[in-house]
């Protein structure tokens, strides 16, 4: 092996066992558990197996066919999985993790159907099979539906980060990099000739792991991406995205009367909103000056005090029910603490 291939070798190994490593690190090693560090952990997984598979197939086509078969499945996951981390980090909604597995389950089962019947199919000794070239085509452009996906959501992000029309947050700008990489990792096979496919496995390295560099040495100081944020790298949001957010909040409230599901959580209307949950909650307790569960309240409470003027037919505990209170108490105290009545005296002094 002369020197070119030696090096490409190396950088090839030390990309995939960082990746490993890493994957490690994010399943069984934060303080904090998230289901975006699980997603990511896979990820990287995946993104390892492929890279270490790809770089041994490279070198010796003669490889026994289970360990293509392995590079092969781990392939077919990466789109599935960087679209989960993007959801789940944008989200950060536990939907994800109960319907993980309809994205997961097929791609990952389908590679070991097709070599079970078609064993040959991953037989690299005389070079690609026609059939393995229709596999890979199949899976390249699941993996480009799934980056489309994860497009639409980081759309907000992307006008963000490149029109600079509101601050985006250390998050937004890593998921927006971490995109182009994985579309790197996408392109570079498709791009190239296949006896140097490694080039996309080879430049998502390069480019990932500067990123991370990038990311611990620069952004680590005033930002807990990774972790759970425990304050806030600047207090409030700009005034122009404040006034947006505002607005959004008004008309969706207004419009959908969330405030009635008695269940709302704030990933949930930060889900409506498209954007992070933390990104919410500073929102609300910097610019606004009040806590989600207040915010909330006070739209139940409003809708209260119009039911108890309108409404003759209804108990007091009933209103507090449709306006989205789980209890009695709950709805009566609330009351007495924002307009410092009660509900029957409040009825009485505005009629």
């Amino acid at each position: 092996m002369d020197t070119q291939y030696q090096i490409l070798f190396f950088f090839a190994v030390l990309g995939a066992f960082n990746a490993l490593f890493l994957s490690s690190y994010f399943a069984f090693f934060l303080k904090h558990r998230r289901n975006a560090n699980y997603f990511l952990s896979a990820l990287l997984l995946a993104i390892g197996v492929k890279i270490i598979t790809s770089v041994f197939l490279y070198f010796d086509a003669g490889l026994s066919e289970a360990i293509v078969e392995t590079g092969f499945s781990a392939n077919a996951v990466i789109g599935p999985f960087f679209y989960l981390y993007v959801r789940s980090s944008i989200h950060d909604n536990t939907k994800v993790k109960t319907y993980w597995w309809l994205h997961i389950i097929p791609a990952a089962i389908a590679i070991p159907v097709i070599g079970l019947f078609y064993p040959s199919t991953f037989s690299y000794v005389n070079g690609p099979t026609v059939l393995s070239q229709y596999v890979v085509a199949l899976i390249y452009f699941q993996w480009f539906v799934y980056l489309v996906l994860a497009a639409i959501i980081l759309k907000r992000s992307f006008g963000k980060v490149f029109q600079n029309r509101f601050r985006s947050n250390d998050e937004e700008t890593w998921l927006v990099s971490l995109f182009w990489g994985i579309g790197v990792f996408w392109i570079g096979p498709i791009v190239t000739s296949h006896t140097t496919y490694m080039v996309g496995a080879l430049s998502f390295s390069i480019i990932f792991y500067g990123l991370l560099f990038l990311w611990i040495f620069k952004f680590r100081r005033t930002s807990g991406f990774f972790e759970p944020h425990v304050k806030y790298a600047t207090k409030k949001i700009d005034i122009s995205e404040a006034e947006t957010l505002s607005i959004q909040l008004d008309q969706l409230f207004k419009k959908e009367e969330l405030f009635r599901n008695p269940d709302l959580k704030i990933a949930d209307l930060a889900y409506k909103l498209h954007i992070p949950s933390q990104r919410l909650s500073q929102f609300l307790n910097d610019n606004m000056g009040k806590s989600f569960s207040r915010f909330i309240n006070e739209y139940r409470i409003n809708a209260a005090k119009e039911m108890l003027l309108q409404e003759d037919q209804y108990t007091a505990e009933t209103i507090g029910y449709e306006c989205g209170f789980n209890s009695k108490s709950t709805f009566f105290t609330t009351f007495k603490k924002l307009t410092g009545h009660t509900p029957a005296n409040f009825k009485a002094r505005t009629k």
